[in-house]
């Protein structure tokens, strides 16, 4: 797996992290952290932003390969520290049981609402090549739309990895009778679901994949099928039949989750945890960057940071994104939020980039004949929508420590 800088990490610091950086940049304890990846690729991004953030606190990080189901056991155990996407749908029955069994907490949830479904690009729909569609019955008509080469004259169905929902989908399909018409084949890692969609359109054939949402999908134009409604207890899993297995999936949380004694290791990384909450948005413009330009994580980062560093070189957002996401990462340029993002990419080994010339410059600039430096915004988080709060505090240390890194980034 390519190294993921923190510019994807600041990508999102200006964006969710304006609530804990005035409180968390001391380092805790020196044992590390053990941060899980699994083989999505939201999941790995995801993972070496929060190891960033960590890392810019001073903390000690590592990253292991783990199973997406048996990850809780190893939290359970101490063998894994956190997981920041333990997906309702799929991971929320391993989650509770080792919640149940003891050792692993429940750190809180994102700001998305999480699917996982299969479906057809949206433009499969609009031309019409299953009429019918996005409703399951559709598809007793249109096996020969969704063959492949491999599929013996059935619709294929290409799932995720085996290890991600098990028997859920070829069940689903033997229980509403189309096993005669439809298999269920399971692709060895996510890459293959997106070589699949390109490759249908390239064709201009009907393709059915798995995928999810938040993912970068959101925005190309993508369409879940409609099946009968989820209830708990429908699945075979969850102790029902393959008559009540015909449902369809939930809309869930994407939530968060740590060894219990992580408070206690490391108490400002797990409060900066608590806190961190990404947004539909905020997963499905980084995912897009790498998996529909086909940029490396390096060049996202760096798109991402042209697109929303503003003119004069420094970076903010309004308060008012809590209530309209659009606005992540736009706002009137403060000294504070400027220096996270500095200090994110000098994190990430990027200390001589321009990028981060330019927020210097505008700290530089910005800087009192008394030394420090004034912003009459708030950048503190209260209670979102309700109150924000001022930390004074904020406009003084938090440029000092960026031109300290910054320094010493240049020095080494």
């Amino acid at each position: 797996m390519n190294k993921f800088t923190s510019k994807v990490a600041a990508a999102v610091l200006t964006m969710t992290l304006a609530s804990v950086s005035g409180q968390t940049l001391a380092a805790d304890s020196t044992k590390p952290i053990i941060i899980p990846v699994h083989n999505w690729a939201s999941q790995v991004v995801m993972a070496h932003v929060i190891g960033n953030m960590f890392e810019s606190m001073g903390n000690n990080v590592e990253y292991v390969p783990a199973d997406s189901q048996g990850v809780y056991e190893a939290i359970r155990n101490g063998d894994v520290t956190i997981s920041h996407e333990v997906w309702q749908s799929s991971f929320g029955a391993s989650f509770y049981n080792a919640m149940d069994a003891g050792g692993v907490i429940d750190v809180g949830q994102h700001k998305a609402l999480a699917v996982e479904e299969i479906g057809v690009p949206t433009w499969v729909i609009d031309q019409n090549l299953c009429p019918g569609l996005p409703s399951w019955e559709a598809l007793k008509d249109c096996q020969d739309v969704f063959a492949t080469t491999d599929s013996g004259g059935k619709g294929r169905i290409l799932e995720g990895p085996s290890s991600w929902h098990g028997d859920v989908f070829p069940n689903r399909i033997e229980a509403l009778g189309l096993s005669d018409q439809y298999f269920v084949k399971f692709a060895g890692t996510g890459d293959a679901l997106w070589a699949e969609l390109a490759a249908a359109k390239l064709e201009g054939r009907g393709t059915i994949i798995f995928n999810w949402s938040p993912n970068w999908t959101d925005a190309e134009g993508f369409t879940f099928l409609e099946f009968p409604p989820y209830y708990p207890g429908c699945r075979i899993s969850e102790g029902g039949t393959m008559e009540t297995t015909t449902c369809g999936s939930m809309y869930g949380w994407l939530k968060k989750a740590a060894n219990y004694k992580f408070p206690k290791t490391h108490p400002a990384a797990y409060k900066a945890f608590t806190k961190l909450a990404f947004t539909t948005t905020d997963i499905g413009q980084m995912a897009a960057l790498v998996s529909v330009d086909g940029m490396s994580y390096e060049d996202a980062g760096q798109k991402w940071f042209d697109d929303h560093q503003n003119e004069d070189g420094g970076w903010g957002e309004t308060c008012e994104s809590y209530k309209t996401p659009s606005l992540a990462g736009n706002g009137t340029s403060t000294a504070s939020q400027t220096s996270w993002a500095v200090m994110a990419m000098i994190a990430g080994g990027e200390g001589e980039n321009i990028i981060v010339k330019r927020g210097i410059e505008f700290l530089l600039n910005r800087q009192k004949l008394y030394g420090s430096w004034y912003e009459d915004e708030f950048t503190g988080t209260g209670f979102p929508i309700h109150f924000f709060i001022k930390y004074h505090m904020y406009q003084h240390f938090f440029p000092l420590m960026a031109l300290g890194k910054y320094r010493s980034a240049l020095q080494s």
